[in-house]
């Protein structure tokens, strides 16, 4: 016959020494502050989720894009300037058109449906022309970066978001133009001198603020490129239009407006196409930006070194997991979704069938409590 043991004896096996913490102290602290595996798992995942959001929205232009230009005043000391100049210092430079020599310039792109067909109308006519590439489209089309640059034309960046650099903070403004830099790295492996701000037209239509984004942008080493004439194709005015917009006054030289993406650009096309024949009939040259500012070759846009291409390619590859997975998470939403609603319906019909099961069991009559 075994004795009991006395009231203020401890249990085997959970003994403490004076001042420590016992053995089921010690068990619930650990989990008070180590969860479960599947919960840390689950917590990963959705910080990943999140940041994968993240990345797709404002490499789509759904995060930080700006739809309209921030009002302001005009920047004083700015009429009468070229189309292309260098603010960064307090006398600034600029270079006037030369007479019947244009430069075609295109906003906003690539775009993979208007992109190509501006490609194919340039390309027929044997004209260069410059394109402003928005960094986030960058990243989802870089080959058709590549098509701009074999075909012999220039890019130019055009900010990141199309975000409005003049009514950014600073902090946004160069993340803006530097993610734009490792985009063209990792695309196309070079980097760009011309700068093209969002919203911008004509040198003297620059806000304070707007000033301000591109006296900053021109001390590291950007030229900005403004416009002189503004074929205002974004508001599909019709092709005549378009092409009168876009035509310099007679015998001057001229940087045209137009854009390649944010929209249908069906009209822009054909009147892309009616312009350079019209021009070319009346002895006009068409230029890129560079060569009507006089740059020497290779100077708006250099080559890369090989870490800055693998950092652009290490940005793409980024972009485009977050594309893949938002989009993996999207396609799942359908079947989930339907899924639990069938799951919901499928417990309020079994419940109200064991609610009376339970109540008249197969003896008959009520259950007894």
């Amino acid at each position: 016959m075994t004795s009991a043991l006395p009231a203020s004896a401890p249990l085997p096996g959970l003994a403490a020494p004076v001042g420590a913490e016992s053995p089921v102290a010690e068990r619930l602290r650990w989990y008070r502050w180590k969860p479960p595996s599947h919960w840390v798992l689950f917590s990963v995942l959705l910080a990943a989720l999140a940041v994968a959001l993240l990345v797709q929205g404002v490499a789509r232009q759904e995060v930080g894009r700006s739809s309209t230009s921030s009002s302001g005043e005009a920047a004083p000391g700015l009429a009468g300037i070229g189309p292309v100049f260098d603010p960064s210092m307090a006398d600034i430079r600029s270079v006037t058109a030369p007479a019947k020599e244009v430069a075609l310039t295109f906003d906003d792109g690539p775009d993979p449906t208007w992109t190509p067909r501006i490609l194919a109308v340039l390309a027929r006519h044997q004209v260069p022309a410059t394109f402003f590439v928005v960094g986030g489209k960058v990243s989802a089309h870089s080959g058709l970066v590549r098509a701009e640059l074999r075909a012999g034309h220039e890019v130019g960046s055009h900010t990141f978001t199309h975000a409005d650099l003049g009514a950014v903070s600073g902090v946004r403004a160069d993340a803006e133009l530097s993610l734009t830099q490792v985009a063209l790295a990792g695309a196309a492996g070079i980097n760009t001198s011309l700068l093209r701000l969002p919203y911008s037209s004509a040198p003297g239509d620059l806000t304070t603020g707007e000033f301000r984004a591109a006296r900053a942008a021109a001390r590291f080493g950007y030229l900005i490129v403004a416009t002189t004439q503004d074929g205002e194709d974004w508001r599909r005015p019709g092709v005549d239009r378009i092409v009168a917009n876009a035509t310099p006054p007679p015998g001057q030289g001229g940087v045209v407006l137009l854009h390649d993406a944010g929209g249908n650009r069906a009209q822009t096309v054909a009147a892309v196409d009616r312009l350079i024949g019209t021009l070319q009939g009346q002895g006009y040259r068409f230029v890129t930006v560079s060569q009507l500012a006089g740059l020497a070759p290779g100077t708006a846009m250099k080559r890369v070194s090989t870490p800055a291409h693998v950092q652009g390619l290490g940005l793409l590859w980024v972009i485009r997991l977050a594309v893949l997975v938002t989009g993996l998470l999207t396609g799942l939403m359908v079947p989930i979704g339907a899924l639990s609603m069938a799951r919901g319906l499928a417990v309020v019909v079994l419940a109200r069938r064991h609610a009376r099961t339970d109540e008249y069991p197969e003896t008959g009559g009520p259950r007894r409590r």
